[in-house]
């Protein structure tokens, strides 16, 4: 939920629950919403004021080839194309590219 500019609440329906707070920046780091991890880094140090708990960009990332694979999944069973238009297989090899150091 926005307020104005600002990002007040993130709420995911799908999987109600408690679980570790990486879990829930999971997405932000999902190809349609941009190149790299940019938003993930903007977004952590805000979620760790808000929250007030310290996050790992590694477990962060490391939820992220579950949820693309999900997407994938999903969108392929019920015959939704991928955002951007790339194969099943091309979307599944993309987590492997953001995730790598950038020099």
């Amino acid at each position: 939920m926005w307020h104005r500019h600002e990002l007040r609440l993130a709420v995911d329906f799908e999987a109600v629950g408690v679980a570790e707070p990486e879990y829930d920046l999971r997405g932000f780091s999902d190809p349609w919403m941009g190149p790299g991890v940019a938003l993930l880094t903007a977004v952590m140090p805000h979620y760790q004021q808000i929250t007030g708990q310290q996050l790992s960009m590694e477990r962060a990332m490391a939820w992220h080839p579950r949820n693309t694979l999900n997407d994938v999944l999903w969108r392929s069973e019920v015959g939704i194309p991928l955002p951007d238009q790339r194969t099943p297989s091309e979307w599944a090899d993309d987590p492997l590219h953001r995730a790598r150091p950038r020099s």
